[in-house]
């Protein structure tokens, strides 16, 4: 029997980079870990030079803007000991060259004091790790409200959520149904995504749908710990637990053997590292090496596209049939998902139409096209509601079929 699989994007796995505590010019470290010595201010040249580094090597995924940094002031205001100038700067450099390769956040307000959104955002004598119990969904919804509006105010575009620490881990659907309504209310995101949880041992680490009142959210999990945090310390990065110089060992080895999207996170002072840049050189080392053993295999995605196709393909079904022809794959959508892609095993196709319509054969993966890979038959296009029919014209007949698409 003859199963198509829904697969990811061009059946590569996709792949994002989560950068946290992100803010203008203000390096978080110095004010939260104040017995530490760190220093207080990370450049917009270091900034220019991540965008530069990201855009040479396709990298995508999110990166935090904190709207109120440390409770010191808005962003799309003013920030004390900071130039005006220099802060638009970096504001205008995230807006223009930063977000067409990754998708804005807020870190929560200020990743430090939890405000008082009832009077005036006063400072509150406990963190905003530590503010749950604090907040039911109208509240939290409100508090989320006021970091996409000050992002949005500064000019910036959010399409997702953050957490300090493990901020909402110990009531997650009061957190998801949060970012849902906050976002609703902007009527800005049909799928705002959110980062909450990390999982450095699972085999497969994939998105996970929240829905609520037919709304939903998608959670896009790292897949391990920071491998630049000791860089702020002196110290070596942890790069060779993600992947080994020579591919055969790591993290990342390990999800790809298994076929699993690929996500993890660093944060801005990590890749900062007090100035010596040591982590942003370890990392595109770490890409560079990644290209390397799997450049084919794996797919850079923005946060915001994946969280989309997840939704778009839970959304999907599909069924499969002989017809005297070759096999004839109906696929019913409740919305259009770019680059939907399905693989059919064991087959060799003559010819492949979608609607009525030639879909051309390439060499490799493609859009709008279809190819064969190891004995398998790989067709990707950008679905549209509500109903999709597909004819494979095979060289050889059929096995019987009969059955519903198995999914990634």
């Amino acid at each position: 029997m003859i199963v198509p699989n829904v697969t990811w994007p061009l059946s590569q796995l996709p792949m994002y980079l989560m950068v946290d505590d992100g803010a203008p010019l203000l390096n978080l470290d110095h004010w939260e870990q104040p017995h530490e010595e760190h220093v207080p201010i990370i450049p917009n040249h270091f900034l220019h030079q991540f965008v530069e580094g990201i855009g040479l090597r396709g990298l995508r995924g999110k990166f935090t803007v904190l709207p109120y940094p440390m409770g010191l002031g808005r962003i799309d205001q003013s920030l004390p000991g900071i130039a005006a100038k220099q802060r638009e700067e970096f504001l205008i450099t995230v807006r223009d060259e930063l977000e067409p390769f990754f998708d804005i956040t807020p870190e929560i307000l200020t990743h430090l004091n939890a405000l008082d959104i009832r009077h005036h955002l006063y400072p509150l004598p406990f963190p905003e790790k530590r503010m749950m119990p604090y907040h039911d969904v109208a509240s939290l919804t409100q508090y989320f409200r006021i970091a996409l509006e000050i992002l949005t105010q500064a000019g910036l575009h959010p399409a997702g959520m953050t957490s300090p620490g493990t901020f909402g881990i110990e009531a997650e659907e009061r957190y998801a149904e949060a970012v849902i309504r906050a976002f609703d209310e902007q009527r800005r995101v049909a799928v705002p995504f959110y980062y909450l949880h990390t999982d450095s041992a699972s085999p497969v680490v994939v998105p996970r749908v929240q829905e609520i009142d037919g709304n939903v959210a998608v959670h896009l999990p790292s897949s391990h710990g920071d491998p630049l945090w000791p860089t702020k310390y002196g110290r070596p990065s942890t790069i060779d637990a993600l992947l080994d110089p020579r591919g055969q060992s790591g993290r990342i080895r390990q999800l790809v053997v298994n076929r699993s999207p690929i996500g993890f996170h660093t944060h801005w002072s990590s890749l900062y590292s007090d100035g010596t840049s040591t982590g942003l050189k370890e990392l595109f080392v770490l890409v560079d090496r990644i290209h390397e053993h799997f450049g084919p295999m794996i797919r850079w995605i923005r946060c915001s596209e994946l969280a989309q196709y997840t939704v778009g393909i839970a959304q999907t079904h599909v069924t499969a049939h002989e017809s005297e022809s070759g096999i004839k794959i109906t696929v019913d959508s409740r919305g259009t998902v770019p680059l939907f892609t399905l693989t059919c095993p064991n087959t060799s196709p003559l010819a492949v139409t979608i609607n009525g319509k030639s879909l051309r054969q390439a060499a490799s993966q493609q859009s709008n096209a279809w190819w064969e890979s190891h004995g398998d038959t790989v067709l990707s296009w950008d679905l549209t509601p509500p109903s999709n029919e597909i004819l494979i014209t095979l060289k050889r007949s059929p096995m019987r079929v009969n059955g519903s698409a198995e999914r990634p």
